[in-house]
């Protein structure tokens, strides 16, 4: 709301403004729909997506849930937010990674995922940039 006139570059400003905050609040969570309806779960609570044919388990540290959907399409959405393919069937929340060992890794609640040889080095390179600008 604006009690007189205004240039129109503010009022851009301001969309835009609002525009990028409502989409990190949306960023944060993940919605996806199956037979037991449309559920919205906050992206930190993701530990991995498992890809099982033409569906996806989504994992979070209580319950698993599926539904329709390819492991590429969710690795292109979930990329920039700390998702890493580690495997052709598993997409793993960075956040949860506790250890990394041969084709192995572990997750901080103790579950073991497979990693593929092929996934690992951009997994490490990754991993080690975000401990490093969480130092700086």
């Amino acid at each position: 709301y604006y009690k007189e006139p205004f240039q129109p570059y503010l009022f851009w400003k301001d969309l835009q403004e609002l525009m990028e905050q409502e989409r990190l609040n949306q960023d944060h969570s993940f919605l996806f729909s199956n037979w037991q309806g449309l559920h919205r779960l906050s992206l930190e609570d993701i530990l991995y997506f498992k890809s099982e044919g033409s569906r996806i388990l989504v994992a979070t540290e209580h319950e698993s849930y599926i539904y329709r959907e390819s492991i590429r399409t969710l690795e292109k959405q979930l990329e920039r937010f700390l998702f890493q393919r580690i495997h052709r069937s598993y997409l793993v929340n960075l956040h949860w990674v506790k250890n990394i060992w041969g084709q192995e890794l572990t997750l901080r609640n103790g579950k073991v995922l497979p990693l593929a040889r092929h996934r690992s080095r951009e997994l490490r390179e990754r991993l080690l940039g975000m401990a490093s600008r969480m130092h700086h």
